[in-house]
């Protein structure tokens, strides 16, 4: 058997194994959850319900998608200006990509999806994974500025201990930033050396983007994105009848967020209602309504996300037809070489 495909097949145990226990963990999380949930109460707070709350709860979520979209191709200007990405074609492929965080894989499924779809923008494959990277640290960063500025309006203990914690994520990156112009002069002295130069060069890469105002325009969406996603559920909760402030429901959604951007769970199912049921039941929202919240969170975003299959659909067949034209246009140009004639 051939080093490739033992290759092959260890990343496909890996990948099957990693779904198994984050299928396990789904499970024992919802589980629990639901374990002395009162089912009538359930039915109660739906049938309250104002349904047309979640129409703007719909559209915050589209909203959403759109900065996180536009994070991502500032991320991809600031990497590489030379290389003109348009919006549209950024956004259809993360929107795609959204579609997919639904499935077993979760998050990863979609970062994967992202990253091949984002073959067509002509970049090299290392800056493509990169800036998925850089992305999702980005993503984390907004939870972290969004928890910042609410988390003193709750007077939890609790939230006091997360938002001295969220201060001091913001302080080890500006220490890690500091540190990549460290890396950068350190290892320069060798910089012909064969191990030390993807290190270097990832350094200087990561030490531009800082250096770019585009970094700062992905930060200002991935704070709008975060808005946007905990808006969604302020307004999921007002339809259920949740007496919270805006201010203290986004505190909560922001540590929510934070907890669920971990792929340690299939599209952030059970963790996230985990997460919702114990964060809100301190602010004293019953669990009944805390799950229903949650679940019409993950429902609602499903359903906004179904779109993206269909751009799926779409990109992958033009990029069949092209790829079959192209093959169509080689064909016809060896026909006429081989016969002596000029196309």
């Amino acid at each position: 058997m051939s080093s490739s495909h033992a290759v092959t097949r260890t990343r496909t145990g890996h990948g099957f194994v990693s779904m198994v226990l984050a299928l396990a963990l789904t499970s024992a999380a919802l589980f629990l959850v639901f374990r002395g949930i009162d089912t009538g109460d359930l039915w109660i707070a739906l049938a309250r319900q104002e349904p047309g709350l979640l129409v703007v709860a719909a559209v915050l979520i589209v909203l959403h998608i759109f900065f996180c979209g536009a994070r991502w191709r500032a991320i991809l200007l600031a990497l590489d200006g030379t290389n003109a990405i348009s919006m549209r074609s950024v956004q259809a492929a993360f929107y795609s990509g959204t579609f997919f965080n639904n499935f077993p894989f979760g998050a990863v499924g979609g970062d994967i999806v992202r990253i091949w779809l984002a073959r067509q923008f002509k970049r090299p494959l290392s800056e493509i994974i990169l800036s998925v990277l850089v992305d999702k640290v980005l993503a984390v960063i907004g939870f972290i500025i969004l928890a910042i500025f609410t988390l003193p309006a709750i007077s939890h203990p609790s939230a006091l201990v997360a938002w001295f914690a969220c201060v001091a994520l913001v302080l080890l990156l500006l220490v890690v930033t500091y540190f990549l112009r460290l890396i950068e002069h350190v290892f320069g002295r060798w910089r012909g050396q064969r191990l030390v130069i993807p290190v270097l060069k990832l350094a200087e890469t990561l030490q531009s983007l800082t250096r770019n105002r585009l970094a700062l325009v992905a930060i200002l969406y991935a704070s709008l994105s975060s808005f946007c996603a905990s808006g969604s559920a302020y307004c999921i909760a007002l339809s259920l009848g949740t007496a919270l402030s805006a201010t203290a429901f986004m505190a909560v959604m922001s540590m929510v967020l934070l907890v669920t951007s971990i792929p340690i769970s299939i599209a952030g199912w059970g963790v996230r209602e985990a997460s919702m049921v114990t964060m809100l039941g301190m602010l004293g929202v019953s669990k009944e309504l805390a799950l229903l919240l949650s679940v019409e969170i993950g429902l609602l975003t499903l359903l906004v996300s179904l779109p993206g299959g269909v751009l799926w659909l779409f990109i992958t067949e033009e990029k069949a037809c092209s790829g079959a034209s192209q093959g169509d246009q080689s064909a016809s140009q060896s026909r006429d070489s081989a016969s002596g004639t000029c196309g």
